[in-house]
């Protein structure tokens, strides 16, 4: 979880919203304890990105989300170019990420 928090706010610094960072990190916060079961929203399918986790099936991956995340964009940003994904998607991102850093998985049975 640190290392998400210190991504989330170099990211809040780097788009000088230092006046959000407060009210935004809290935010952030408070969705990723209220996605603790992210299950549903990250898919794994063989044939689908190489069995790399996924939102809902869709062709986009946790990478992609991490990956914009970490280029600087917005989450406004991420679902205004991608009109399929929502606030809860990159979430569920972030909190399957950070439980993979800490080696804790859901999988679904």
């Amino acid at each position: 979880m640190t290392t998400i928090k210190t991504l989330i706010l170099i990211i809040l610094i780097k788009k000088n919203e230092l006046k959000q960072i407060s009210i935004s990190f809290l935010y952030f916060y408070e969705n990723i304890l209220a996605m603790k079961n992210y299950r549903e929203l990250i898919t794994f399918e063989p044939g689908k990105r190489g069995g790399k986790p996924t939102i809902r099936g869709m062709r986009i991956s946790v990478n992609d989300i991490l990956s914009w995340l970490a280029s600087g964009m917005s989450i406004p940003e991420i679902l205004s170019d991608f009109d399929e994904l929502t606030e809860d998607d990159i979430y569920a991102a972030l909190s399957y990420a950070a439980d993979r850093e800490n080696k804790n998985f859901q999988v679904a049975v």
